[in-house]
């Protein structure tokens, strides 16, 4: 507790300039929503999407985002020990026993999920994010593949000059420090901060400690054009504690599961993620371009056996807008590539011991897309959307001292439209009704397992889903209402140990309302 004290006391120490009163007092229907390129107030989007700001997340908790998204009707998120994450948007983790599947995730304009599909939302701290946007249901007509839904992950460009710091503490041994600078200059700005985060959680064996550094800048480039810079590593591990009998529960709800602490069952992931973004404007026409790539090496010793990964990946995003008078023209597409190498061992106590099961995933997944905004008579607005998706996974396995090609999987050109029309009854209310079908692969967690064994049969996921709305925003208040029906068909569940299969149809329906109310809006 020493250097526990000694930290606190230096953090305390650090002059902090900048101090600003916010404003918390807003007119709810100024809220635009980004998602779908729409640039428009969330009453005029014909879509089902949920807006967290700033302070909707820090009104719950600045540790972690799960109490502010647990508030959104038809979101579930779940934190198994400190720092392990599970995400529901609508149902979809009839796949995901753990962890974030079949959700796609973006962070500051980049695919924070992967080439194979796996989101490490976990690795990013509380103050990386400031805003973000929710779509429920598939979003692959912009986002790719996925039928769970879409996360837009943010952080609000720097324009203050500040050093910073807080700290933090509190039950279960939970510490939390930060510090950080931001400066602006002319041309250019830049930020840079350390976050620690640890905490001894409430079951036995579910410590977990999160180091994180984060560098993001913008270069004005000429007149229109910007380059923004957005680094971070982080350093997080989390033990395990594993599932209990209801007998266990019963008797100590807190207790490990036998054996966790013996096994070392624990997660340990450093990973190094970034990219550049280019935006460019020509009259009507803006073209935003990333670039970005991730370095990733995880290991999970488990009950039944150890795995390590060497992960690496490339990838590139690229989108063009055109509004006119009659309406906005959205194209562009998304390019991912990489690597991972994966070891599946024995657990000796902790140990990882090789029994030379080594494969290779190679993965290479893209889509095209392309979205019409129409402004119709009538305050009608037709939305129409089409992505072209494709995936390659080749798989390889370690004979000797060389790797041979087993198998090769190419579920093909797979195309997801999207249809939404908005009308706009009054100047407080809308309604809109909604067409659109969506694909998900199996990720590489699903092909290739804890038991390192290669599901070859294992097929994507398809969906389609229908919705009908209300949406309204007054000064002060602002209600909605959903009615969907999403049909899935080979739908993939686990069957088990951590093994998965496709099993046939599934219907997911659904009422969604809320009221979100602010008396202190004007």
């Amino acid at each position: 507790m020493g250097v526990k004290k000694n930290i606190f006391l230096f953090l305390l120490a650090l002059p902090v300039w900048g101090f600003a009163q916010q404003d918390t007092t807003k007119i709810l229907d100024d809220v635009v929503i980004k998602a779908f390129a729409y640039d428009r107030p969330l009453k005029d989007v014909p879509a089902s999407i949920a807006k967290i700001s700033p302070v909707d997340l820090e009104r719950f908790s600045n540790t972690n985002i799960l109490p502010a998204l647990n508030a959104q009707p038809g979101v579930r998120m779940e934190e198994r020990s400190p720092g392990s994450y599970r995400l529901s948007i609508r149902g979809s983790t009839l796949r995901s026993p753990f962890g974030i599947r079949n959700v796609k995730v973006y962070w500051n304009g980049l695919p924070l999920t992967d080439y194979g599909g796996n989101t490490y939302l976990n690795l990013l701290d509380f103050s990386s994010i400031d805003n973000l946007e929710i779509i429920k249901g598939p979003g692959s007509s912009l986002y790719g593949a996925g039928t769970g839904g879409v996360l837009l992950l943010g952080r609000n460009t720097i324009n203050k000059n500040k050093v910073f710091t807080d700290v933090q503490g509190g039950s279960f041994g939970l510490f939390r420090y930060r510090v950080g600078v931001e400066k602006t200059f002319s041309k250019f700005n830049i930020g840079a901060d350390f976050v620690h985060q640890e905490a001894d959680g409430y079951r036995e064996h579910s410590a977990m400690k999160r180091d994180m550094i984060g560098i993001r800048s913008k270069v004005l480039v000429g007149k229109k054009s910007s380059l923004a810079f957005n680094f971070f590593h982080s350093n997080l591990s989390y033990e395990t504690p594993g599932g209990l009998t209801q007998i266990q529960y019963d008797t100590m709800p807190s207790m490990a599961r036998p054996g966790a602490d013996s096994k070392k069952a624990a997660i340990y992931n450093k990973t190094f993620f970034g990219g550049i973004t280019l935006e460019s404007e020509w009259g009507r026409w803006t073209n935003i371009a990333s670039l970005l790539g991730n370095l990733t090496d995880f290991e999970n010793p488990t009950f039944a056996n150890f795995e390590k990964r060497d992960e690496k990946g490339l990838g590139f995003r690229d989108e063009i807008h055109r509004t006119g008078e009659k309406g906005k023209f959205t194209a562009g597409f998304e390019f991912q590539t990489g690597r991972s190498l994966i070891s599946v061992g024995s657990n000796i106590q902790g140990r990882f011991v090789d029994i030379g099961n080594d494969v290779r995933f190679r993965t290479t997944t893209y889509f095209l897309f392309a979205q019409y905004d129409w402004n119709l008579p009538g305050d009608f607005f037709l939305t129409t959307g089409l992505s072209a998706n494709s995936l390659t996974m080749k798989y390889d396995t370690l004979l000797v001292d060389d790797y041979v090609s087993v198998n090769k999987r190419m579920p093909g050109l797979i195309l997801s439209p999207r249809v939404a029309l908005l009308k706009k009854l009054n100047g407080n209310l809308s309604a809109y009704v909604i067409y659109s079908t969506g694909y998900s692969p199996p990720t590489t967690d699903e092909v290739f397992p804890s038991p390192a064994i290669y599901n070859s049969k294992l097929k994507p996921e398809y969906g389609t889903n229908y919705e009908v709305g209300l949406k309204g925003a007054w000064t002060w208040i602002q209600p909605s209402l959903t009615f969907y029906s999403f049909q899935l068909d080979q739908t993939i569940v686990k069957t088990g140990t951590d093994e998965f299969t496709n099993a046939g149809r599934t219907s997911q329906n659904g009422i969604e309302a809320l009221i979100k109310i602010d008396p202190t809006s004007k």
